[in-house]
This record gives C-alpha cells, structure tokens and sequence, in this order.
C-alpha cells in the first residue's frame, strides 16, 4: 500500500471518527440534528428538572433543554423584554388563556409538517385551541382539569354516600350539608359558590358552567373574534342565576357568603363538603391537612347532558419567532410530547396525561379514573386578556348578588367588556 493510500484512508477515518462523535453529541432523541434549546414556562421547576432527570437516566449525553420557570404574575412582560433584546427563550409554554396574546409572537407548525388529523388523532379536545387555519401554534403538554374533592367525612356524619354527580342535585345536597347556628351563622358549608372573593376557581368555575351549558363565551368569526356570552340563549343568565343562588341568603340553597375564609383554606379545614378545584391542587391540599380524609370525583354535569365537560387549564410548547433555532427546538417540542415523555411527565406531575393514547388505560390506583377521564372531557375558551376577564367576571358575580344589577344587564355589561379586549 502506497503512502498516499495510507494518508488517504488515515483521513477517512479521522472523518469518520469526527463524524460519529459530532452526531452523538448534537443528535436529536427524533434522530435529526438539534442545538441546545430554552424553554420558559411557569410550571414548578422542579416538576420540569425531574422530568429531565428520568430522560437522562442511562443515556451517555443528556438531553439538550434548559427550562426556566418564570413568575406567572410577570411571564408576559418578561417575554416581550426578552424578545425585544434579543434574549428570549427558543420555546415557552403556551396557556390556553395566552393563545389570544401570544398568537402572533409563534412560529406555527404547517401542516405539512404535522397534519391537522394527526395532532387531533393525538392529543385531548382541548389541544384543538392550538389549531390555526394556517397551522399549529403548540403541541400539548399538560392538561390540569377541575375536579370536584370531597371530604368523606362530613358526607359519611350527614348520612351522604356519595357526592351529586348532576347539578339539579345540589339543592337537596346542600340542605343537607349545610351547617348553621341560632343567628343563621355557617358553621359548616356545603360548597362555596355565590360570590368572587373568596371562592378559590370561581372564574373557572363560572366557565364551567357556561361551556356545560353550550355557551363558548368568546369565539372567532370571520371578522374577527367576538364576545358570545350574552347572545347564546338564555345559557349565560340560566348559568348565573345557579351559580349565584348559594351565596343568597334568602334562597333555599344557601351555603356561602363573603364573611368566610378562602374556600381552599375553608375545605382543607375540614368545614366544607365540596371543593372545586385543579387536579394539580391535590398536593397542596394534603400538605395543608395531612389528616383531611378527602377525596376526589369529577365535576357535576348538567342532568341528562349528551356531551360531559369540564373546564382545565392547558399548556403547549410554542417556538417562538425570534428563536435561531426552530429546526432544533421543532425536534425537542416532538420529542417532548412523545408518548414515553409525557408518560413520564404525567409521573412526575401527578397530572394525566394529554395523549390520547395514554388516557385509554388508567393506572390502577382510585384517583387516575377520575383524572383521566377528565382530561378527556376538558374544554376551555379564548379568554383574550385573563387578568382583565377576572375582574369582568367578579363584577358580573358581584353586582348580581349584591341586588345592584340584573342578571341580564351585568350579563351584557360584561360580554361588551370582553369584547372590548379584543379591540386593544
């Protein structure tokens, strides 16, 4: 062999050499070719570094993500300052109550990449949000739907096997429930709506209500998006009146006023039968009363209701416009909502999963049927400023329950107010 046939094969394999050790280090799980990627969002931390650390587990070059959790009370403006000054993240975790705000900051998926069958074939109902008439937005990562916790004991000491699974139920279940003493003070409630303030969810819960009830509270037209709260039937005001009768005194269903501490803190004192609450709420709840015999069931529906939901919070991976690397954070967000993946985040979370897939066979345990089968059964709406929208939905609560308002004025008032945040 010549001299020459021995340098030339020499570099082959310096080449080759070079080759392999390049793509072990820069190789996407997906097998493409992927730069390290940041991720922002507002899920804890550590939920997101355990979820890394069982990826890595017995592989020799760890996964190339960095996420950072933000300030949920701040994560909008820290986006836009970051993205202005060039140091924005490469994807964040899109809310479904950001979609509205964040929509035109997002690189969107083309459905040539990802059909819009397969990511319905995929993911939850609710993922639908991120659907686009030009593609997809994000690819759902979590699902935290309500559920309804009960406290076993108060059931069992009032003669209750099981809470109301239907809404025409509560009148008789709070009756019973319901606690007072000589001056008609609460002793013990049954659950806490009728008021804003101090009913932990009662946003959501109110939303619950609506979209139970076929009511979207916002949707897209093509002009545009538009308010519907107070053109869809009667829902709206049927949705309000129930809601609100718990917190009136002279109703025969009343259970709560605004003299009573927060419902979170009211329910894990042991004092009130019902609380509705996010799936994720359940740690902090055992934490509060480690000796609080609850328990958990999904939320009531509308009696005979040919269609069940319930309202839960969603996040996606979104890439972000500015992000240098959108073929690489592409290849993550795939990864990253792979069925192993999202196995493993539903672990760690203690969240069901978002894949369809997975949902068709809960764990064993008593509290995975009702998690599971409530993320199937999530829905939510195009909320285009939540900051804004909760106050709009505490005055409509409010002014209904104080007798300042009726129904369907505080109704119109505050669908005109929604409608007003989609101009600004």
């Amino acid at each position: 062999m010549s001299n020459f046939q021995i340098v030339f094969i020499g570099i082959l394999i310096f080449f080759a050499i070079v080759g392999v050790l390049t793509f072990a280090i820069v190789r996407a799980p997906n097998g493409s070719a992927i730069a390290p990627v940041v991720i922002w969002g507002t899920i804890p931390q550590t939920t997101f570094d355990a979820l890394l650390t069982n990826l890595n587990q017995g592989k020799p070059d760890q996964l190339k993500v960095s996420y950072v959790q933000r300030d949920e009370a701040t994560f909008d403006t820290d986006l836009a300052e970051a993205i202005a000054t060039g140091h924005g993240p490469d994807i964040f975790l899109l809310a479904q109550d950001k979609i509205y705000r964040h929509a035109e900051k997002i690189a969107q998926i083309p459905f040539t990449t990802l059909s819009q069958r397969t990511f319905q074939d995929t993911f939850v109902q609710e993922g639908n949000m991120y659907i686009t008439t030009d593609g997809i937005l994000a690819l759902p990562f979590v699902i935290d739907p309500m559920v309804m916790y009960w406290n076993r004991d108060l059931l069992t000491n009032a003669s209750v096997a099981v809470p109301p699974k239907n809404w025409s139920d509560f009148i008789t279940f709070t009756k019973t429930l319901t606690q007072k003493n000589n001056e008609s003070v609460i002793l013990q409630s049954a659950v806490a709506m009728g008021e804003f303030r101090n009913v932990s969810n009662a946003k959501e819960i109110l939303a619950t209500l609506l979209i139970q009830s076929g009511n979207p509270i916002t949707q897209q037209t093509q002009i545009g998006w538009s308010s519907v709260m107070d053109s869809s039937g009667n829902s709206a005001d049927t949705a309000l009146r129930f809601y609100s009768q718990f917190g009136n005194p002279t109703n025969e269903a009343y259970t709560w006023n605004r003299s009573l501490p927060a419902s979170f803190d009211y329910f894990a004192s042991g004092k009130l039968a019902l609380y509705f609450g996010f799936a994720s709420e359940l740690s902090a709840l055992r934490a509060k009363n480690p000796n609080l015999n609850l328990d958990m069931a999904e939320m009531p529906q509308p009696k005979d209701a040919s269609t069940k939901m319930t309202f839960a919070r969603m996040f996606g991976l979104a890439i972000l416009k500015t992000s240098p690397n959108y073929t690489s954070a592409l290849s993550m967000i795939t990864y990253l909502t792979s069925q192993d993946v999202i196995r493993s985040f539903s672990q760690v979370s203690g969240l069901p999963p978002v894949r369809l897939d997975l949902l068709s066979t809960p764990p064993s345990d008593p509290l995975s049927p009702v998690l599971y089968s409530s993320a199937l059964r999530s829905r939510a709406w195009f909320d285009p400023n939540p900051t804004e929208t909760q106050s709009i939905f505490q005055r409509m609560i409010e002014t209904v329950s104080s007798g300042q308002e009726k129904y369907a004025d505080a109704i119109g008032q505050a669908s005109q107010q929604i409608q007003q945040l989609f101009s600004q």
